[in-house]
């Protein structure tokens, strides 16, 4: 908590003497025993594990379409350029996205390890099934990449959101 003059700490807005709450940008306003106006820095973003379940359900949208994409009847060994476009573009432009705005207090680096890792798993297990169980370096290389690309743009949105967290904090 910080101490603050009788203007709004986010908007610079001069606040009425009772003012619970800016009128201009909405910030929630405290005061001390003493009267000193005090107000506590909110974290930015959409919080809750409702917006979790949004961002993964995008995730499980994107990573079927880039099924559907799939595999070419010709090189089947290999990706269609429209899949990896999907998984390398559109998956971490969609998690790093929502990452940013989501403010999570705890754990949003664990969740993002442990979704890479179901990913990586996925595809492997997926690929592999598709060619009768016959492991192939190329498939761990597919599925790392897709997982890395995830994993990369998950914690790239965890720092975006702490930098735009800390430069609003230094505003105020």
């Amino acid at each position: 908590m910080k101490l603050h003059s009788n203007k709004c700490p986010s908007c610079n807005a001069p606040l009425k003497e009772d003012a619970k709450q800016c009128d201009f940008c909405g910030m929630i306003i405290l005061k001390s025993k003493d009267g000193k106006i005090i107000y506590e820095t909110k974290d930015f973003g959409i919080k809750g594990n409702v917006f979790f379940v949004f961002i993964i359900i995008g995730i499980i949208i994107i990573d079927i379409l880039g099924w559907k994409y799939g595999y070419d009847d010709y090189f089947i060994s290999w990706f269609t350029d429209a899949a990896f476009l999907i998984w390398t573009g559109v998956l971490p432009i969609w998690v790093l996205s929502t990452t940013i705005i989501w403010a999570n207090k705890w754990g949003a680096v664990l969740y993002g390890i442990i979704i890479a890792i179901i990913l990586f798993i996925l595809h492997l297990l997926i690929v592999v099934a598709n060619k009768n169980w016959n492991f192939n370096d190329d498939y761990f290389g597919l599925a790392g990449i897709v997982a890395g690309v995830f994993l990369a743009s998950w914690l790239l949105g965890r720092l975006f959101h702490k930098l735009i967290r800390k430069s609003r904090n230094k505003k105020n």
